[in-house]
């Protein structure tokens, strides 16, 4: 029985060993700024964590930048999208949840707050 001939791209003996094949030029990938669609839903969550940062004292942009950057879930945020969450909070009521009680007691209430600018400080307002 004739067995056909095996194609030279399955034959073992023409391989160059991988550790000594030349290289060019090391490849480097840039980290891309990935930029976020203002969406309406982006704006309210940002808005939702720049009113708690602003409750808890971080009341200038510098702050605010340095305080959302430092969290995990916005962390490659822009100043442009912390922009647009900064004037949603000032044009809508930004509902925050607070627990009221302990215990079987408790119970979850929802409080309104709005963003309100004087000189270069941010304060959250209770509507």
């Amino acid at each position: 029985m004739n067995m056909p001939p095996i194609p030279e791209f399955l034959l073992r003996e023409k391989v160059q060993d991988v550790s000594v094949m030349p290289i060019d030029k090391p490849v480097i990938y840039e980290d891309k700024k990935i930029t976020f669609r203002l969406t309406r839903n982006l704006k309210s969550k940002l808005a939702l964590e720049i009113i708690q940062y602003v409750r808890t004292n971080y009341n200038t942009f510098g702050k605010l930048r340095k305080a959302i950057s430092a969290s995990s879930d916005f962390s490659r945020i822009t100043d442009r999208e912390i922009r647009a969450g900064l004037r949603y909070a000032m044009t809508n009521r930004i509902p925050v949840p607070k627990v009221i009680g302990r215990g079987k007691s408790r119970q979850t209430t929802v409080r309104y707050y709005t963003m309100a600018v004087k000189g270069r400080t941010y304060s959250a307002v209770e509507v």
